[in-house]
């Protein structure tokens, strides 16, 4: 292997800019095992930009992730827009484990829902 010192100073890739691409290849990867359609896959790995999307959809849970992908990719997020919707998704949890479902009647565990929620909470 190359070490990533070598890879900064011959490609001027530094190495947070490394890990960032190792964390949205190992999104990419989960999003494969976990199923997702072959266009949502093109689509994160087609493009840098995209793949800044991927990274920021590391902290979502396995069981949404796809779905999570899915509507970035629908909605055509930016890496800040993923990033947000990943703190909302990750609040949703949150919330529900702290005062319980009851209190999210009305919002499903889906990635539209927990932004819509995270707006009412908001509002």
């Amino acid at each position: 292997g190359v070490s990533p010192e070598a890879i900064t100073e011959d490609a001027g890739v530094t190495s947070m800019e490394q890990g960032n691409w190792r964390v949205s290849l190992e999104v990419m990867n989960s999003l494969k095992s976990l199923g997702s359609e072959d266009n949502v896959l093109k689509y994160y790995s087609g493009h840098e930009d995209n793949a800044e999307v991927a990274f920021g959809l590391r902290y979502i849970p396995q069981d949404i992730r796809v779905d999570a992908a899915r509507y970035a990719m629908e909605k055509n997020m930016d890496a800040t827009e993923s990033e947000s919707l990943s703190r909302n998704i990750v609040d949703y949890n949150r919330i529900k484990s702290r005062v319980g479902a009851k209190a999210l009647e009305g919002f499903e565990y889906t990635p539209a829902d927990c932004v819509a929620l995270r707006s009412y909470i908001q509002a």
